[in-house]
Parts: structure tokens; C-alpha cells; sequence
């Protein structure tokens, strides 16, 4: 696991759930796990970070969330530290987006998929608290459920303290954008 970034790499991972973090503490070697809160912060100091990623975490918080950790991860990056991270948009991909990549493959009802659309056209955003009161592996959350962000709601909720150094969409599974953001 990234052995190329040299020994003095120091790897950490984090989720709300506890369970999840417990496995990962038995099956992964060098790699500090904690369990974090559902809401900022972290347990991390300002600037001790040079890169995050969070691949699917995005394409799940409502729009309060979606900005309190873009600013958490501002606040733990170093200056010009990276955020990787993925989200469901209306941006099309060869053929696909990810409303028409859900609906091709019979993932979402059309009546959902269809207030997606309005919703992404009209704001930017959508959300849909899909997971109800049971939750998504114990992440029991109303700022936790299916989101989608469009390329313009993120560049205008990140600049300036952000640089979009990367933005490819459709690049995750041909489904979500792949964004790569550097803190200024």
C-alpha cells in the first residue's frame, strides 16, 4: 500500500462505524483507524494532513454535511494538500450520468429519479435521505443518504480556499466524478 510515498508515510482511516473500524483495525497493518463522529471534527490537527480521499462519502451527505466537511477538510489538509473524493452529477459521461446510470440499470425508482434531475437543474444539488430509520451499516444520519452534486454547486461552495486541480466525471464506474481539490 503505497509504498512508493516512502517508510515515513503515516496512514489514516476513519467512518462513524464502529464495526467497520474494527475490521479494518484487523485486516489492514499500518494504518491508524478511529471511529469519528458523524459531524465535524476529527481528532486530526489543523495542517497534519497531505492528503484525504473519500471515495463514495460525497455522493451521500445532504448539503449541510457536504460543506461542514469541505471545511473540515480544509482545516486538517496542509496548504496544498489534496482531497480526493467522488459524487453522483447530472454531467454527462460518454452516454452516461449518474441519474441515467441508475436509471439504465433499474437502480432507482424514475419518480425519484426524476425529482434528482429537477433538483440538480434547478440548484445544483439533490438529496434523498434513502436510508430511513435503519440506516446505512449504523450510520443512522438525516444528512446521510443519496446525494448528487453538480460540478457548479461544488466549484462555487469551494473557491476560494480550494483549487479544482482535477475534475473528471463519470470517472468512478463510469457513474460518479472523480474530483481532486488542492487547499490554497
Amino acid at each position: 500500500m503505497l509504498i512508493w510515498a516512502g517508510a515515513d508515510l503515516k496512514c489514516y482511516g476513519c467512518d462513524p462505524n464502529e464495526q467497520a473500524i474494527r475490521w479494518a483495525k484487523g485486516e489492514l497493518q499500518d494504518i491508524d483507524f478511529f471511529v469519528s463522529d458523524q459531524r465535524p471534527p476529527l481528532e486530526l490537527g489543523d495542517g497534519s494532513v497531505d492528503m484525504a480521499y473519500a471515495i463514495s462519502i460525497w455522493s451521500h451527505f445532504g448539503p449541510v454535511a457536504a460543506q461542514e466537511w469541505l471545511a473540515e477538510m480544509h482545516r486538517v489538509l496542509k496548504p496544498d494538500g489534496l482531497l480526493i473524493l467522488t459524487t453522483h452529477s447530472l454531467k454527462a459521461y460518454r452516454q452516461f450520468h449518474s441519474v441515467a446510470y441508475y436509471h439504465q440499470r433499474r437502480l432507482r425508482d424514475l419518480s425519484l429519479l426524476r425529482k434528482t434531475l429537477i433538483s440538480l437543474v434547478s440548484t445544483g444539488f439533490d438529496f434523498a435521505g434513502v436510508f430511513g430509520t435503519k440506516g446505512d451499516w449504523g450510520v443512522v444520519n438525516p444528512e446521510w443518504g443519496e446525494a448528487y452534486i453538480s460540478a457548479e454547486w461544488l466549484l462555487n461552495k469551494v473557491t476560494p480556499g480550494w483549487e479544482v486541480a482535477l475534475y473528471r466525471s463519470g470517472a468512478n464506474e463510469e457513474n460518479q466524478d472523480v474530483v481532486v481539490l488542492r487547499r490554497r
